[in-house]
């Protein structure tokens, strides 16, 4: 135990601080730089309404040995949201995905390194007060889940980006029209409890359920909600992406980078802890993920390679 909590724990609280204080330095940088950091602390401040209250409707809850806590939740899991939410967006205009599919693409990404994440998280278990628990804790109903995960909980990830994402792009879009930095300085928090709505309307209940057809926590209509969302968001991403550009190291490494980190993260727990339940999800899902970045990459460079002699021949002609 490192001030109370379990050192595995404990290093994935450095772990997230520091890959949240990398993508806030790469964030001010960016084009309206000042911005795009309040769009960051913004969904930080919206994924923290929405945790608490998913703790507080007993859907799963947080054990709280824990250093940094915002209300019943873990500020390190605020802050790899926070994470996987600005790299995956970074990702999808890298790749020009057309504005109006950008959501739904982020959505799966960000869904896609959850299914690595959570195994590793949630069967990294500790005993207290003679009570095995995990740094977080589903109320199962019903069996043949993901790995011990419900369905709906990668859905449920897929639009607690999609709504925040739609919700900044209608803030942007007013920012740039109407020249006025006071809605670039609010439109992120108002964003926030705008997908906060969202995220416990009906909506979702259907998004994540297929209510009304089907009663809520149905296993095969959770799959198939699951599957529908996802492969849309595929379709998005392997029908439109478009690499315009080279890569360049200095710009463009934050969403290669921070992937690759959280996926090796969750292999070393998986396979240090000899976790059954994460062994197989982390080594598949790390995989799959990583060689997209890798294809990526290598288109990225390739793009640097024809710039590179185009310049040369202008130069020698």
């Amino acid at each position: 135990m490192i001030f109370g909590t379990p050192v595995t724990w404990f290093i994935a609280e450095i772990l997230a601080s520091v890959l949240f204080i990398c993508c806030v330095a790469h964030a001010s940088k960016q084009e309206h730089g000042t911005i795009r950091v309040l769009e960051l602390f913004g969904f930080i401040f919206y994924a923290a309404i929405f945790e608490n209250i998913g703790v507080a409707s007993h859907s799963y809850d947080y054990d709280l040995h824990r250093i940094m806590l915002v209300g019943k939740v873990p500020l390190e899991v605020l802050f790899i949201e926070g994470v996987i939410f600005y790299v995956s967006l970074q990702l999808a205009e890298y790749v020009n995905i057309p504005n109006w599919g950008k959501a739904l693409v982020v959505g799966f990404l960000a869904s896609f390194q959850d299914m690595s994440l959570d195994p590793s998280a949630i069967f990294d278990k500790h005993l207290f007060n003679g009570i095995m628990s995990g740094q977080w804790n589903w109320t199962f109903r019903y069996h043949g889940s993901f790995f011990g995960i419900p369905f709906f909980n990668f859905t449920g990830w897929m639009y607690l980006m999609v709504f925040y994402i739609i919700a900044i792009q209608i803030g942007m879009w007013l920012y740039k029209k109407y020249d006025k930095e006071i809605i670039g300085y609010l439109y992120p928090f108002v964003a926030s409890f705008v997908a906060v709505i969202l995220l416990i309307s009906p909506l979702i209940q259907f998004l994540l359920y297929a209510r009304p057809f089907f009663p809520q926590f149905t296993r095969g209509a959770e799959l198939v909600m699951l599957c529908i969302n996802c492969l849309i968001g595929i379709f998005i991403l392997l029908r439109y992406m478009k690499i315009g550009r080279p890569f360049e190291l200095k710009r463009d490494w934050i969403f290669l980078f921070v992937p690759i980190v959280l996926h090796a993260y969750d292999l070393i727990i998986a396979f240090n802890l000899r976790i059954q339940n994460a062994i197989i999800p982390v080594t598949i899902i790390s995989a799959l993920h990583i060689t997209l970045l890798m294809f990526i990459y290598t288109k990225g460079k390739k793009i640097d390679r024809t710039v590179a002699k185009h310049k040369d021949a202008i130069k020698y002609s």
